[in-house]
């Protein structure tokens, strides 16, 4: 199944202590979404084991002081951030905090791979992460940070490709943070570093066991972030003094920062850009989640997500997607792209419950479509194939 689309959300969850399995989060499909999660004291990452063109955006990790620890086998374990397999995935906006994991835990974790999309049809191994894009991630009081090289005693032997490392703030007193785990397997070209910013302090070093002894101005920056320690959430937040560098990416990979906030091409470095709009994304407490939360009714979509008066069909639609919509006060369909952009606008006839959309101008994949009346909205997730 690694080479089918999922076409999966995975969205404001929060993981706590889950400690059974080294994989808190195991992708092994394409094209899914893993977006605005908090995940606290759990032993292992968010691994994207298999599967191509995955996001994972917007995430929150706290090791909450949480120690190594031992499995019954007798190995460690650590809380650890993302490990990264395959292609054209991109990870961004994501905050990680005093996490302890290294090796294959570390907040971000790039080893060799074992095998190259396309070229090998044994779809269990390793492939090598290639056309990765890591940018506006915050590491912050980890243990370790961006660990890159791990060979598994040289059963991995494939080389990263193409990958893009940019604009995250990294700070931290310990270790390394960015570490050549195994000194032979520098990277090199494969890896594009731009704008990134890299603070250490205490003991830390900025980068270890790579052949070159530090980046290029253009690559890595030292300077202080300002950040500053938001008691009401409990995080670290840029500041009105925090730098502002260059966003070179691609403009239609990211808009907003980790809060939901507008992020412009000059912006901070790491998750959170300085604003001082209102926050819509925060990490994520019991409180918040669960069959107990959100007692007044509400959603982060919608007060009527649980509705029945809405039919969509068909799923995947072609060139016209059809809605059997008996709220009488609806009066607006707009279709969405995964990143929140309204793609298309259709008013509803007041005479008809019955409504057709033209979706011959979008290309094949996933979107929202949001139906709008004067006072709330519903929100479901359609697929369109041509």
């Amino acid at each position: 199944m690694s080479l089918s689309s999922g076409y999966t959300i995975v969205e404001h969850n929060l993981f706590e202590d889950c400690d059974g399995d080294p994989e808190i989060i195991s992708v092994k499909s394409c094209d899914n979404i893993i977006r605005h999660n908090t995940f606290v004291g759990s032993y292992g990452t968010l691994s994207l084991r298999h599967g191509n063109r995955n996001r994972v955006e917007g995430n929150y990790f706290f090791g909450n002081n949480k120690p190594i620890g031992t499995s019954p086998a007798g190995s460690d374990l650590y809380t650890g951030g993302i490990r990264i397999y395959g292609t054209d995935h991109v990870i961004i906006n994501n905050y990680m905090e005093g996490l302890n994991g290294t090796r294959w835990d570390a907040p971000i974790t790039l080893t060799l791979g074992d095998a190259i999309d396309g070229q090998s049809s044994n779809l269990s191994k390793h492939f090598r992460a290639e056309r990765v894009t890591i940018a506006y991630n915050t590491l912050i009081n980890n243990s370790h940070g961006i660990e890159i090289g791990f060979d598994n005693n040289d059963n991995y032997n494939k080389d990263l490709e193409d990958i893009t490392i940019a604009n995250n703030l990294i700070s931290g007193s310990e270790n390394s943070l960015v570490d050549i785990v195994d000194t032979d397997n520098d990277q090199g070209d494969n890896i594009t570093w731009m704008s990134n910013l890299m603070y250490p302090i205490g003991n830390a070093e900025m980068l270890s066991g790579a052949s070159v002894t530090s980046f290029e101005a253009n690559e890595v920056l030292n300077e202080n972030p300002f950040l500053e320690y938001d008691n009401s959430i409990n995080v670290w937040r840029t500041t009105a003094m925090t730098p502002l560098y260059e966003n070179r990416l691609d403009n239609t990979l990211i808009s907003e920062d980790i809060e939901g906030q507008e992020r412009p091409i000059l912006s901070n470095p790491g998750a959170d850009h300085y604003s001082l709009e209102s926050i819509r994304y925060s990490p994520l407490t019991q409180d918040d989640v669960g069959p107990s939360a959100y007692e007044d009714g509400t959603t982060s979509l919608s007060s009527g997500a649980q509705r029945n008066d809405l039919v969509i069909y068909p799923i995947p639609a072609d060139n016209l997607l059809y809605l059997n919509n008996s709220n009488t006060n609806a009066h607006t369909i707009e279709i969405l792209s995964l990143s929140g952009n309204v793609l298309l606008t259709h008013q509803i006839d007041d005479a008809s419950q019955w409504s057709s959309v033209n979706v011959s101008e979008l290309s094949s994949g996933m979107y929202f479509l949001k139906v709008s009346d004067d006072y709330d909205f519903h929100i479901s997730k359609i697929i369109i194939h041509h």
